[in-house]
């Protein structure tokens, strides 16, 4: 199922770099749950586009880690999605408009725990995504909004103990900058 959607979004994708508009843009945000900053980069294409709305296709990857002290042990957990996303976008007038989107994807889980090992893991991912953008010149926006994300499930053994996290999910605001060509 997971192989077949990547596929036809793949080909999607392709289909249609010919005659879009590509972008890069990237967002510094904070995870309200986990209490944790978190990163992403992303480039992709504008497919289609009218006076108020466009749709684009794009690829992300993300970032977020924590460090901890458990008696008196390290702990760094770092986590990075990559994502394929919709993105669309609503002109409400002047230099505003409305993004919103979703995206499937993978989440890359490293736990390093001092002393003991380190254990990785991959599990499904989700997310969905809306914000405001303001444009500051023809090709140059700023985006300020909200994230949800979801993790299926991940799991590890370190030092012969066994975790493992079902559900895993966080809420975020973030705010970034995003270019086109």
């Amino acid at each position: 199922m997971k192989t077949s959607l990547f596929l036809i979004l793949g080909l999607v994708f392709t289909a249609t770099v010919a005659q879009a508009e590509p972008y890069v843009g990237g967002s510094f945000g904070y995870l309200t749950d986990s209490e944790e900053e978190f990163f992403t980069g992303r480039f992709g294409y504008v497919f289609s586009s009218t006076d108020i709305l466009s749709n684009g296709v794009e690829v992300e990857l993300g970032y977020a880690g924590r460090e901890e002290t458990v008696f008196d042990t390290d702990v760094d957990v770092d986590v990075v999605p990559l994502m394929v996303n919709y993105r669309g976008e609503v002109l409400l007038g002047g230099p505003l408009s409305a993004y919103f989107g979703a995206g499937l994807g993978v989440s890359f889980v490293e736990v390093d725990v001092e002393d003991y090992g380190s254990a990785d893991d991959e599990g499904f991912t989700a997310q969905a995504f809306a914000g405001l953008v303001y444009e500051l010149a023809p090709n140059f926006h700023l985006t300020g909004g909200i994230r949800y994300i979801y993790i299926n499930e991940v799991s590890g053994s370190i030092a012969g103990v066994s975790a493992e996290f079902d559900d895993l999910d966080d809420f975020g605001f973030e705010i970034g900058v995003s270019v086109s060509f």
